[in-house]
């Protein structure tokens, strides 16, 4: 019975370490920009949080901020891609080596 009760323990900290794992990539946040630092945009992997643009932006036309918010938020997904592939490289080599570490 006891080796059933270590194989269960084991399993329950593999999940507890997942769903730590999948904690910490949703905490990923990173901010993209454009404009040579006239849009800022801060976003995670539920989206968009905050949006920042330069008082001087706000004299240019409308089509210009838009497009800039536009390359300010691909720039933010593009850097969301990149260190989420990061984070969820660290976590895997991390469970991969120590798959029942405890907390």
């Amino acid at each position: 019975m006891g080796r059933f009760d270590d194989m269960f323990k084991h399993v329950r900290e593999m999940q507890e370490n997942l769903q730590d794992a999948q904690k910490k990539l949703q905490e990923v946040e990173v901010t993209g920009v454009a404009g040579v630092d006239m849009v800022f945009v801060t976003l995670n992997s539920n989206g968009v949080k905050k949006v920042t643009l330069a008082d001087s932006l706000l004299k240019e036309e409308k089509i210009v901020i838009e497009e800039l918010i536009a390359a300010a938020i691909n720039d933010g997904m593009q850097r969301l891609q990149r260190a989420t592939k990061d984070k969820y490289t660290s976590i895997a080599t991390d469970l991969v080596k120590n798959p029942f570490k405890s907390k």
